[in-house]
């Protein structure tokens, strides 16, 4: 369905909401190279949630095999730190394509050969 829009504000509105949308989907596609297991947004913050997350699990396990009366808080606990090291992950994934966003503005072509260097940077 095609709707005509006589003001230009709203058009240029719509044209930039449809810029960004492109750019999202865009960078985790140069980011992550076909094939590749690089995670360019996985940083320290990332790797201390993932050990946080590891030792609770296997903290979690030990008890559950010996029969442990901690078991249920230790399970509570690994659940917790799961679901932070989730965060830890979304959020450092946005921020990564946040920077990238902001490079993207102030990039004076938009050939593909330079925004795949300057998100490979």
């Amino acid at each position: 369905m095609l709707v005509i829009v006589d003001d230009p504000d709203i058009v240029a509105d719509s044209i930039a909401e449809g810029v960004l949308q492109s750019i999202k989907l865009l960078i985790p596609c140069f980011a992550v190279p076909i094939g590749g297991k690089s995670q360019p947004w996985f940083g320290r913050t990332c790797k201390m949630a993932a050990c946080h997350k590891r030792e609770s699990y296997r903290a979690s396990a030990n008890a559950s095999i010996s029969q442990d009366v901690k078991t249920c808080a230790l399970k509570k606990k690994y659940n917790f730190a799961s679901r932070s090291f989730k965060r830890v992950i979304t959020e450092a994934k946005a921020e990564y394509v946040n920077r990238i966003s902001e490079r993207l503005v102030r990039l004076r072509s938009f050939a593909p050969s330079s925004i795949k260097k300057l998100i490979n940077k």
